[in-house]
This record gives structure tokens, sequence and C-alpha cells, in this order.
């Protein structure tokens, strides 16, 4: 993932602070939040879209099979030896955020926060 120094209005950045703060996030992943809602269209190459297609799919299947009430983390709806194939924390991090945004549409799982 990269690093990016940015020149931004105190204000806003006192805004965007505090709005990431109610919402209980980092404040990278609420800019990244924001990003990706005018932006969301992620280019990927054919084969790797298609395999995290493919798990986040999975995932969401599975979350949908947990029972009312039940918590679970992401990881646990995947094999070791499938959770492996994401590779690097990076990676992972990327595949959670995409698992959030599908079930924020679906409402069928309710998200309670990160680990």
């Amino acid at each position: 993932m990269a690093k990016l120094i940015i020149e931004i209005d105190d204000l806003l950045l006192t805004q965007a602070l505090l709005k990431s703060q109610s919402e209980q996030i980092s404040l990278d992943d609420f800019i990244d939040d924001a990003l990706r809602k005018i932006m969301p269209e992620i280019i990927l190459p054919t084969e790797v879209a298609n395999s995290v297609e493919s798990m986040l799919s999975t995932a969401v299947e599975r979350a949908n099979k947990k029972n009312s009430g039940d918590r679970f983390l992401l990881k646990s709806l995947f094999e070791d030896s499938e959770w492996q194939n994401l590779g690097t924390a990076a990676n992972k991090n990327a595949f959670g955020k995409f698992f959030r945004k599908k079930i924020e549409t679906q409402k069928t799982v309710v998200l309670l926060g990160k680990r």
C-alpha cells in the first residue's frame, strides 16, 4: 500500500478527524472510504479480480449462514489455506474493506467493528 503526504485545510482535517472518530474508524480508513465512494471502480488484473470476487462471494455466503447474533471474524469464514491465498496483511485489509462494503449494501450482516 502506498503512503501519501498531502496538504489539507485545517478545518477540513478537523472535520474528517471528528467524523472518523464518530464512525470509530481510523483517519486512514475514513479517507480511503471517502475516495472509494467517489471512485468506486478499482482496476485489478482480471485473474486477481475474479479470485477476489469469488472469495468475496464465498465470504458473504458463509456469513449469511451464521445464526442471528453470532459474532465472527472475517478470517474465520475461510480455511487457513484459503485465507493465506490473500497474501499480505495489506491485501487482507483491503479484502476486509471489500467485504464490509458488500455486507453494508446487502444489510444481511451487521458489522460490529474491527478487532
